[in-house]
């Protein structure tokens, strides 16, 4: 069976991806690790805006009960991803897909780390604000593949006080289409994600 990954859907992964960190050459970038890290095992809420060329926007909610347990909602439809299970909602009911959507997640974690070590002209631009909150800013430059389309980018990264991550902000360009993402991010110990009843 051939799954068909529609352009707006790659520009998507593709934005999402520039917006993950890039600073393992950096000793100086520890806390950037340390944060992306602690993200990855927490529990958390993010909110992502997603404006391209020509204005259009696209709203993407998730819940993260670790990256193993996700609740997504999008502008299309919502998501609940497990190891045990995916669900999609488009319109009225949940049903399961036809494929493994825990499975194309997980393909994704290494195309991050492929991001990471792509890290270009990594900078630290020291003591800042976001949404308000103290923070630490660090950006850096990208330039990767994503599902064979050449991708590149401008991020930066918001550090909060606590050493966890706040947010970030990046522009990419994939298969000629450019893209702002702008991700904001809130802890909850609370959240947890279950299958749909």
């Amino acid at each position: 069976m051939t799954v068909r990954i529609p352009l707006h859907r790659l520009c998507v992964s593709a934005a999402l991806l520039a917006a993950l960190p890039a600073f393992a050459a950096a000793t100086s970038l520890d806390p950037v690790l340390q944060a992306f890290h602690k993200l990855g095992q927490s529990r958390s809420h993010t909110d992502t805006t997603i404006t391209d060329e020509k204005g259009k926007v696209t709203q993407t909610s998730a819940d993260f009960d670790t990256l193993d347990r996700i609740h997504t909602k999008t502008d299309h439809g919502e998501f609940i991803i497990l190891p045990e299970g995916s669900w999609m909602k488009m319109g009225g009911n949940w049903n399961q897909p036809p494929i493994d959507l825990h499975a194309m997640v997980k393909a994704f974690m290494p195309m991050g780390e492929d991001v990471i070590r792509s890290a270009k002209n990594v900078t630290d631009d020291g003591a800042t604000t976001y949404n308000g909150q103290p923070a630490h800013a660090y950006s850096y430059d990208s330039d990767t593949t994503v599902m064979g389309a050449h991708v590149t980018g401008h991020s930066k990264v918001y550090i909060g006080a606590t050493g966890l991550v706040l947010g970030s902000e990046s522009d990419s360009v994939a298969m000629g289409r450019k893209s702002h993402v702008v991700q904001n991010v809130r802890y909850d110990d609370a959240i947890r994600v279950k299958a749909p009843m």
